[in-house]
């Protein structure tokens, strides 16, 4: 609705005010703010066309006291509909404090005076109900002051009717933005007024956080203030921009310049990037899938939740554990297999089998927490193999860890006809398909990933959650099946197996002692076996966790950097020590490895 009207509204309700001084049972309200309102339209002569009823008609004694409530007939006198006079007579009730009632005539003046509609100025109050406790000076000054920023009629009420919480904003903090926008970020004074009007709610954002943004797009992406206003850059978050940027980035589609502002290639502009829908910046400038987009998102933000809460520390206690193990596992293999003795009992195979596997968790898991940690980008391939691979070991350390349990149950229960079921030959076959058996799985999901991914590109940071937390998405059972019953039968099978232990040798005597040898081996493989499975539910928890929303994404990132940086890493750190040297054969080959001169001594004196 144009000015013309708007006046005519005014002068309307002013007459109607200055001839009718009660309304029945309802009263117009204050007189005062809409005749301060008509003055910023009305000249003189109008004015003076106003008082001359005033002459001819004497005034009743009741219109010279001022109104000071707002009545539904004056806002129906004003153009709202029934419907409309009774949503704000009701919000001017709701809203705590007597300023509401006080100021809610001169705030509907100001918005009819501005040239909106009674729509326009019921939406407006709907998105901004605080505007009903300003009165018409604050008004007046923070509109005047949008005018002296260049925001003239049309832009003006663009603005208000889009972000009319810039009406609440004093015009010292707008001031001061102003002030920012050109001094710190270089804009020109027409920039600045083409940032209000395209994206007024900059004037709420936090300063530190609008450098930054304001930074990397200029030092980061070489892009200069008129792309910036051209671009609407601040109608989007920083982490809208730098997830498009680097994920063009990362498929070499986008180029810092240098210190001449030349690239090798030819980067799109910002408006292309930014001022599209995904799925157009997807096909015509990233010339990707929604799936990949969606994989380079998550890890974003997941790296952002490292920054934030700085978990990049846990980097020490994986580093400490990581290098404790690798010192004691292949000192303890190389044991098992340099003695002929060992190497042919089952149990020992089994032992070196699980040290194996830990061995090459542990290097994996090092490898990428280090390439993590330094920000080197790896091909999407390589890190899905590397997923795959630990995936494989862990498993492979589960399983084996349960045939353990399950050889010893055979060689109590069935003594005699042990070495002929298990021989050496028999339990490297055995092992074989352990190994085969825990690749299975994780290589036909590396397959079948790989033939449904589009090109091949280069992620910021690998990590087995965010690979398998991706392919459920289509695969949900099929993940969630192979962890949790795989590792529950595994449970189940070793409790059953220590139940028929513990059936078969009560009578024998060994459990009658409190701190016997079978109650302190039974106490440390129980807790070895709890060290063991514990992180394997805790990362079946983590798949689950990855898709549901409610879910804060600082929950799964600090779950996911304990559960791996920590409990993965606890039952390899102390399986040397409960598994390999709770073995008397194996302690004593260590020793004559460490000490083969004592040995000869020894040797000699006898």
């Amino acid at each position: 609705m144009g000015t013309r009207f708007a006046a005519s509204q005014v002068l309307r309700w002013t007459l109607r005010n200055a001839t009718h001084s009660v309304f029945g049972p309802f009263q117009f309200g204050r007189f005062q703010p809409l005749c301060a309102g008509g003055r910023l339209l009305c000249s003189s002569t109008s004015q003076g066309t106003l008082q001359s009823p005033q002459h001819t008609h004497e005034p009743h004694p009741l219109s010279r006291q001022p109104v000071t409530e707002l009545s539904l007939p004056s806002l129906v006198d004003m153009g709202f509909t029934d419907s409309q006079a009774e949503q704000i007579y009701d919000a001017t009730s709701k809203v705590r404090g007597t300023s509401a009632s006080k100021h809610a005539l001169s705030t509907l003046t100001a918005m009819f005076v501005l040239g909106l509609n009674p729509s326009s100025v019921l939406k407006i109050l709907e998105k901004c109900p605080e505007l009903y406790t300003i009165n018409v000076l604050q008004l007046q000054q923070r509109i005047g002051n949008m005018r002296k920023l260049g925001l003239v009629e049309g832009s003006l009420q663009r603005v208000v009717s889009h972000f009319p919480q810039i009406l609440t904003v004093p015009v010292k903090t707008v001031k001061h933005m102003v002030l920012f926008l050109r001094e710190k970020c270089q804009f020109t004074s027409q920039q600045v007024t083409d940032i209000l009007r395209d994206s007024p709610a900059v004037i709420l954002e936090d300063k530190e956080q609008l450098e930054y943004k304001f930074q990397y797009v200029y030092y980061r992406m070489g892009v200069k203030q008129a792309d910036m206003v051209k671009s609407r850059l601040f109608r989007y978050t920083l982490e809208e921009v730098r997830c498009r940027h680097c994920f063009l980035e990362r498929r070499g589609l986008y180029q810092t310049p240098d210190k001449k502002g030349q690239t090798m290639i030819i980067n799109s502009k910002l408006d292309s990037i930014l001022k599209i829908d995904l799925d157009t910046f997807l096909t015509d400038v990233a010339n990707g899938s929604a799936e990949e987009y969606e994989v380079f998102q998550r890890l974003m933000e997941w790296l952002e939740s490292l920054r934030q809460w700085h978990l990049e520390y846990f980097f020490i206690p994986t580093t400490v554990i990581t290098v404790a193990t690798l010192l004691a596992n292949p000192v303890l293999v190389s044991c098992i297999f340099l003695s002929r003795a060992l190497r042919q009992e089952t149990r020992y195979l089994l032992v070196a089998n699980t040290l194996t596997a830990d061995i090459l968790y542990l290097i994996l898991n090092m490898a990428t927490i280090i390439c993590n940690a330094v920000r080197v980008p790896i091909p999407w391939l390589v890190c899905e193999l590397i997923t795959a691979i630990t995936v494989t070991t862990y498993c492979c350390a589960i399983l084996t860890v349960t045939l353990m349990v399950v050889d010893t149950y055979a060689a109590v229960r069935w003594p005699l006809r042990y070495h002929d079921v298990l021989p050496p030959a028999r339990t490297h076959r055995i092992l074989v398909g352990v190994w085969v058996l825990a690749a299975l799985y994780p290589f036909t999901l590396l397959i079948m990933m790989e033939m449904e991914k589009g090109n091949p590109h280069e992620v910021a940071f690998c990590l087995a959650l965010i690979s398998l937390g991706f392919f459920q998405v289509n695969n949900l059972e099929g993940v969630h099946i192979y962890f949790f019953v795989a590792a529950l039968i595994c449970a189940l099978l070793i409790f059953v197996c220590y139940i028929q232990l513990y059936m078969v040798t009560r009578t024998h005597g060994i459990w009658h002692s409190r701190f016997s040898r079978a109650r302190v081996t039974l106490l440390a493989h129980g807790v070895l076996l709890l060290l063991y499975f514990t992180p394997g539910f805790v990362f079946t928890l983590e798949l689950f966790l990855f898709q549901e929303k409610a879910i804060s994404q600082d929950v799964r990132v600090w779950i996911s950097t304990v559960n791996m940086s920590v409990f993965m890493l606890l039952p390899r750190a102390f399986a040397p020590y409960l598994y390999g040297l709770r073995y008397r054969e194996i302690s004593k080959t260590l020793m004559q490895l460490l000490h083969p001169h004592q040995r000869l001594g020894q040797t000699t004196v006898s």
